[in-house]
């Protein structure tokens, strides 16, 4: 007897979902939560695959068939074990090119393979569950499940909806595909986020055995979870899912017993928030900085993080993350952002900047701004802003008062900052001290230079300006002011006839400061008494100015040949109403004998005009006066009838003699000679003036007379006197 197999009709078919050999079955075939499954899946079974049917003699007949058979497809047939619920080791596979082929007959519009079951493989026992899987490519059309029995009086204890077969004999597995069977169904696109409330449309493509397209084919639509999103319409070839709750779902499209799926993920959109930050110019400003700052938010609606940062606005410029290494320009320095809202601003100027952020997901993308605002430091530097070096009038404000701007190190301005504004050694400020403005700007009202610049073209001065370790100087240099007063030097001057005499002018400011401007000075000599008679003096100059360097103008003065002595001055002046004189007193210089008279008592043998008394000699002597134009100088036992009013040499006794009746010398004897008379006794004149007389020791009269005259005589001239030597019997002082 034949051994045979028989089909035992699935009375219930349970919906589950089976990974069959790591593979996806058809829709409709779902694994049991316990213990084996044990079905058979095809068109006809378990709502299987469109267009596959498992044909007898292990199955029922499925017929009569619609479709149209597809003998050109290269179907494997494999028997695996069952483990639990799903195919575990493959124990034997059968293909067109195997020992025990599968055939296709066009005739029968089958395929089929005939397995001989007796220890093929050995292994095969009564005890285990088998599952027969046919496959093209990588599709699983169906399955069936297998029981083996020891005898045919055993098939009755195979469970409904399972092939039975008797141990040993062989198995005739025959089955039948045709045309136009759906072979996969891929669902666009294959992953895919919405907001809440948002839509999403999928549409499948649907492709036979072949890779062929299949179109139009109407596929059923679900989600996996209805919490998160739904679909429709539920039938077509697309449809569309609505975000309902933030979650997971998965979308799918069956068509012929084939399922496709795609992933969508129901999530908040992004919100990114506007956002400030602060805080100071050359200190790192980034969330991992002391003090640190916040990160930036990366949230959804909810406040929840969503998503990550993936571009950054400066200036109107997109820059995508990564941003380069060190980071972008920005205030000054460098911007650097991370896609988990990490930031670092590192700049040394200060102010107001901003930037904004891209914060995307998969549901869609939000811009927002962040102010960074970054403070001044502390005070690092001083710089001047007015004319650090200006000149001026002794007494009066420069031009520029002194300003400096305090900076941190960055070069930002500072302000508060309390500035003190110090004149040295001498002036003044006012508005010291001074606050620094928004600007850092610091300045004094004004800076009034010394009055005193002293015999020099100028006078430094300065001004510090001072906050704190900080400070500036400024230079000022004095000068001397406008023309107020002239001096003339020397003053009370005197000089000889022919003699000349150098002059100095100096104008001074009304501080009595120098002129170094070497301005214009105009010379006049002009008589002491009369504004019309001729001066005494003459000037070389009409008019002269001060050396480079010097303040002091000169001119030279040459005294007349004068009778007498006269005064003269000497003027300088800037304009008729400016100028400055002195006086010179102008020495004559020629010989002015004068008339003289000396007694002597008759009982001195010698009489010495300058001791007062007698003396004990046997002359006398003594010395002719000289007169200058001021009237009779006396002179000492030196002799003075050859000096000049300084005492230095200007004239000599040219020759003397006995007055006659007419006044004039009887004789003229030259100087150094001895006029011997017998009555009057012997007189010698010498050239220096120095007379002597010896009297006759027994004079014949009370009183006697000599009259005598003398010449002097110098380069400018002659002059003669009387001078008379006259002898009484008593004397008086």
């Amino acid at each position: 007897m034949r051994p045979r197999s028989r089909w035992i009709a699935a009375l219930t078919l349970v919906p589950a979902f089976l990974a069959a050999c790591s593979e996806t079955p058809p829709t409709g075939v779902e694994p049991t939560t316990t213990g084996p499954l044990l079905q058979i899946s095809d068109a006809a079974n378990s709502a299987g695959r469109t267009g596959f049917y498992f044909l007898p003699p292990m199955v029922p007949d499925p017929g009569p068939f619609t479709g149209t058979f597809d003998a050109n497809l290269l179907p494997e047939v494999r028997v695996c074990q069952l483990t639990g619920s799903a195919c575990g080791t493959t124990i034997k596979t059968f293909t067109t090119a195997t020992t025990e082929p599968v055939e296709v007959s066009v005739a029968r519009q089958t395929y089929g393979v005939n397995w001989s079951t007796k220890n093929n493989p050995s292994s095969l026992a009564t005890n285990k569950q088998y599952r027969i899987e046919i496959r093209v490519g990588t599709q699983l059309l169906g399955f069936a499940d297998l029981a083996f029995v020891k005898a045919t009086k055993d098939l009755g204890s195979v469970p409904a909806g399972t092939a039975g077969s008797v141990l040993g004999s062989p198995l005739n597995i025959k089955f039948r595909i045709e045309t136009r069977t759906i072979g996969s169904v891929t669902v666009t696109p294959a992953t895919a986020a919405i907001a809440l409330t948002e839509t999403q449309a999928f549409s499948a493509e649907v492709r036979d055995l072949h890779g062929a397209l299949v179109p139009n084919v109407s596929a059923t639509w679900a989600s996996t979870n209805t919490a998160a999103a739904t679909v429709g319409p539920a039938s077509g070839t697309g449809t569309t899912a609505t975000g309902v709750a933030v979650g997971n779902t998965v979308i799918t499209a069956t068509a012929g017993g084939v399922a496709g799926s795609a992933g969508l993920t129901v999530m908040r959109k992004p919100n990114a928030e506007d956002d400030s930050y602060s805080g100071t110019a050359g200190e790192l400003l980034s969330p991992g900085a002391t003090p640190a700052i916040p990160t930036l938010l990366a949230n959804d609606d909810a406040g929840s993080p969503a998503g990550s940062i993936t571009s950054v606005w400066v200036d109107g410029t997109e820059h995508a993350l990564p941003l380069p290494q060190g980071g972008i320009p920005f205030a000054g320095g460098l911007l650097q952002l991370w896609a988990d809202g990490n930031f670092s601003v590192s700049t040394l100027k200060a102010g107001q900047f901003s930037f904004r952020y891209t914060l995307t997901n998969a549901a869609g993308s939000d811009i927002a701004s962040v102010s960074v605002t970054l403070g001044v430091g502390s005070p690092a530097a001083m710089i001047a802003l007015s004319d650090a070096d200006q000149t001026a009038m002794a007494g009066t404000a420069v031009a520029e008062p002194p300003s400096v701007r305090v900076t941190d190190a960055g070069g930002n301005p500072v302000a508060g900052v309390t500035v003190t504004f110090t004149p040295d050694p001498v002036g003044s400020v006012t508005g010291s001290p001074a606050t620094t403005d928004a600007n850092g700007v610091a300045t004094a009202v004004s800076w009034t230079l010394g009055t005193i610049v002293g015999d020099a073209p100028e006078r430094l001065q300065t001004v510090t300006a001072k906050a704190g370790a900080l400070s500036q100087t400024f230079t000022g240099r004095a000068v001397a002011g406008t023309a107020a007063s002239i001096t003339v030097s020397p003053t009370d001057a005197v000089i000889k006839a022919g003699e000349s005499q150098t002059f100095t002018a100096i104008v001074h400011d009304s501080y009595g400061n120098p002129l170094y401007t070497r301005p214009v000075l105009n010379w006049r000599s002009l008589d002491a008494f009369s504004a019309t008679a001729i001066p005494a003096a003459v000037v070389s100059d009409a008019s002269s100015q001060s050396p480079v360097g010097s303040a002091a103008a000169t001119t030279t003065a040459t005294a007349r040949d004068v009778p007498r002595d006269r005064l003269a001055i000497i003027r300088a002046s800037l304009n008729p109403s400016l100028f400055g004189e002195t006086t010179v007193s102008v020495k004559s210089v020629r010989p002015f004998a004068v008339p003289d008279i000396y007694t002597v008592r008759e009982d001195c043998l010698v009489f010495d005009p300058l001791l007062g008394g007698c003396v004990a000699a046997a002359e006398i002597a003594f010395n002719a006066n000289v007169l200058d134009q001021n009237g009779p100088q006396f002179c000492d036992l030196g002799g003075c009838l050859n000096a000049d009013y300084l005492g230095e040499p200007a004239a000599v006794v040219n020759r003397f003699g006995i007055r006659g009746a007419d006044g004039q010398a009887v004789q003229w004897f030259a100087a150094g000679s001895i006029l011997v008379d017998d009555l009057i006794g012997s007189i010698t004149l010498e050239s220096d003036g120095k007379l002597t007389y010896t009297r006759p020791v027994l004079a014949p009269m009370e009183a006697l007379g000599v009259e005598l005259v003398y010449e002097l005589k110098n380069a400018f001239g002659t002059s003669t006197a009387q001078a008379t030597i006259a002898v009484k019997k008593s004397w008086s002082n």
